[in-house]
């Protein structure tokens, strides 16, 4: 299976540990990267399915998305930045700013944020790594648009600061993509419910 990094620190490991308590005969096998790499290896049948956001319609012939939760694009920095409480645009134009890579799914999402918000923003950086981001975060008082779920750990220990974005338009749908022929697996099915169930 491909996991994106939107599910990879929250929802996945859980489910991953109750499959793993339920089917023990049954290794999985998870690949991780961008979009792109885990499209092509459903398409060449590397793996059976994929977990995150909802590709693009253009990547869809031969697929088929099944909705698990809405997720937001955040906007987070190290807890401590020394323009907390200031409003976020006063930030993005005083802060590096860290944009997910233009072939990120997210990306149309926050540029059309920004753009509503006549923010032009040179960012410093693009990225939706999780290390890569989080380093600069801790490391600078950049600010980065990226996935909640990537984030939510962070968030939730006091360790990453999420500004207000004042907005729901940087939402998606995450879920499970899987070739529309496909053959029955129990093993796969077991893990569909479980995702379901614990989404």
């Amino acid at each position: 299976m491909g996991v994106l990094p939107t599910v990879a620190a929250r929802l996945f490991p859980r489910v991953a540990l109750e499959f793993a308590g339920l089917a023990p005969q049954v290794t999985l096998a998870v690949e991780t990267g961008p979009h792109s790499h885990l499209i092509a290896l459903l398409r060449e049948g590397g793996i059976a399915l994929m977990i995150g956001r909802m590709p693009a319609s253009g990547d869809m012939a031969g697929l088929r998305f099944d909705h698990l939760y809405d997720e937001p694009v955040a906007v987070v920095s190290r807890a401590g930045h020394p323009m907390a409480g200031r409003a976020l645009a006063d930030a993005l134009a005083a802060s590096p700013v860290i944009l997910p890579p233009r072939s990120a799914l997210i990306r149309p999402a926050v540029d059309d944020y920004l753009a509503a918000r006549d923010l032009r923003l040179r960012p410093a950086f693009e990225t939706a790594a999780p290390a890569v981001g989080r380093a600069i975060l801790e490391r600078s008082d950049a600010l980065w648009f990226i996935s909640r779920g990537v984030v939510a750990d962070g968030i939730a220990d006091g360790s990453l600061a999420e500004w207000p974005t004042g907005t729901g338009a940087m939402t998606g749908s995450v879920g499970i993509t899987r070739r529309q022929a496909q053959p029955p697996d129990a093993g796969l099915d077991l893990l569909v419910r479980l995702m379901h169930r614990g989404a």
